[in-house]
């Protein structure tokens, strides 16, 4: 065989070695099946170059994307010569230059500093995250991720191989799952999910996931409002991030932050994938910290701990922590809401940093002032009127409250019924001022939310209407260019006095006089019969 013969063998032979080796066989990678040599194939050498790719990676500042190498092509005269691995690690069962997922960990966790990186930079055109490397298998690790970027990303794995003895690029969708010996291994990206809401809902409430911003009774309730001595019913749902084996200490804490407003929390439940799980030092713990409050440090904010050995245990699956607590005196009122916040804090990357997002829901309570006056127009305020005010309708046990309340008027005829809930009220009064005779009319007086999709209160009205007088109608609405609504006037009518000291002496003559005069007949005539 002469040497031209040779060469060309060599090459064709090159040419079917760099077809046959497979790099990572996963979804997006480049496989380097069996191929068909062609006598004007390309030879492959160690300058080949090609791209690879990720996919759905959140764009933001800051994001860092890096590709570690730990397989690349092994180069001779005659092209390609064999595949050699950066790291020690055997592989999978039908690839063995694929790495498992506890080689995966096993790499990043001891390896990284040892291999070399390529960042990946964003291509806004195709929204991926793109670098040009040589062949070979990479681990892609996403080591930041953007501000609003609100999921986890576990290790990755994208090849660049040949074919037709072309370097082929590679690419990944992080959207995937990292799939082994054709089991999946885990999810590539997980969403971390964060909601806290109101559960016992009595009428009105703000729901976003509702196009109506008067949604009642539904299931997802960020806005409602509450009177004194309510229990509000809070759930906090979220779920353990699908990290995979590469992580070995990750954070996640729930932080739950109450307005003055609420009492001290109770009646703590965690579950976990729909079991509820008691409190134990080695999957979590609830600790409360103090705020200032009448005077005094109160208890009302607490955090909800969960040990990494237990979230690892538990990856991927659904955390929901319930609690109660009371609404105070302390409550704002009017459109100033008791704004309950809960964090969440948990790694967010292989590097674990930590990340945190944040919900809220809303408690509000409204007051009802009434103005007490003659019932004349321009009459004077009339000081010490008593009203009872009774709500008309509680819904269910929860509010196991008072419901009804009494107060007299002050110097200025007034009085407000403070912290009322949404719903209707009947008042009347119950004792007059001094001098004047009683209203007995009943009113009955509706207080009526409304809610936008964030779960704020955007405004609210007071109406009354008088069970004696149908032409009477009072309605009030206060709203972000109203800070505080009217009172409800309710007249007394004056009771019909005595004579004067002088008249009634002139009377008291007047009478004694006609009976003196009664008398005289009386006696005149007796006399006259007698004679």
């Amino acid at each position: 065989m002469n040497n031209s013969i040779k060469t060309a063998a060599k090459t064709m032979a090159a040419v079917i070695a760099a077809g046959a080796m497979a790099v990572a066989p996963v979804a997006g990678t480049i496989n380097f099946g069996a191929m068909t040599a062609m006598a004007e194939a390309t030879v492959p050498k160690s300058t080949d170059t090609a791209a690879i790719k990720v996919s759905g990676i959140t764009n933001g500042e800051g994001v860092v994307v890096k590709a570690y190498k730990i397989l690349e092509a092994e180069y001779s005269d005659e092209g390609f010569k064999d595949w050699k691995k950066l790291v020690t690690y055997t592989g999978s069962t039908k690839d063995p230059y694929l790495p498992t997922a506890n080689e995966m960990k096993t790499i990043i966790q001891n390896n990284l500093s040892n291999l070399t990186a390529t960042t990946l930079t964003y291509n806004a055109t195709d929204a991926d995250f793109e670098a040009t490397v040589g062949a070979g298998t990479y681990i892609i690790l996403v080591e930041k991720t953007a501000e609003n970027d609100v999921s986890i990303y576990n290790p990755m794995i994208v090849s660049a191989g040949y074919r037709d003895s072309v370097l082929q690029q590679g690419s990944i969708d992080a959207g995937g799952n990292f799939v082994v010996d054709g089991q999946t291994a885990y999810a590539k990206k997980t969403d971390i999910p964060l909601t806290k809401k109101i559960t016992n809902l009595d009428g009105q409430s703000g729901n976003p996931s509702k196009s109506s911003a008067n949604a009642a009774q539904n299931d997802r309730a960020d806005g409602e409002d509450l009177q004194v001595g309510d229990t509000g019913k809070f759930e906090i749902t979220t779920k353990f991030p699908a990290y995979s084996s590469a992580y070995k200490d990750v954070t996640f804490t729930l932080t739950d932050t109450q307005g003055k407003g609420l009492d001290v929390p109770t009646h703590f439940a965690v579950k976990v994938d729909g079991a509820e799980v008691a409190q134990d030092a080695s999957k979590y713990t609830i600790a409360t910290s103090d705020i200032d409050k009448d005077g005094g440090k109160v208890a009302n904010d607490f955090t909800v701990t969960f040990t990494s050995d237990f979230v690892l245990k538990n990856t991927g699956k659904d955390v929901v922590v319930t609690y109660q607590s009371v609404l105070t005196d302390e409550a704002a009122q009017r459109l100033n809401p008791n704004t309950n916040k809960v964090e969440l804090e948990y790694t967010k990357d292989i590097k674990e940093n930590t990340d945190k997002k944040e919900d809220y829901t809303y408690d509000y309570s409204f007051p009802v002032t009434i103005l007490k006056k003659g019932e004349d127009s321009d009459a004077a305020a009339l000081k010490g009127a008593t009203f009872k005010l009774t709500r008309e309708s509680k819904t269910g046990d929860d509010y196991a409250t008072v419901n009804e309340w009494s107060k007299t008027t002050d110097d200025n005829g007034k009085i407000t019924f403070e912290h009322l809930d949404e719903g209707t009220y009947t008042l009347k009064e119950t004792q007059a001022p001094t001098g004047y005779s009683i209203n007995d009319a009943t009113y009955t007086i509706v207080i009526t939310p409304v809610y936008g999709d964030d779960g704020k209160l955007t405004s609210y009205t007071i109406s009354a209407t008088n069970d004696k007088d149908t032409t009477y109608s009072f309605s009030t609405t206060v709203s972000a260019n109203k800070a505080t609504e009217d009172a409800l006037e309710i007249s007394d009518t004056k009771m019909a006095g005595l004579p004067a000291t002088g008249a009634r002496s002139a009377l008291i003559l007047t009478i004694a006089g006609i009976a003196v005069m009664i008398t005289v007949m009386a006696a005149s005539r007796r006399k006259k019969i007698a004679d």
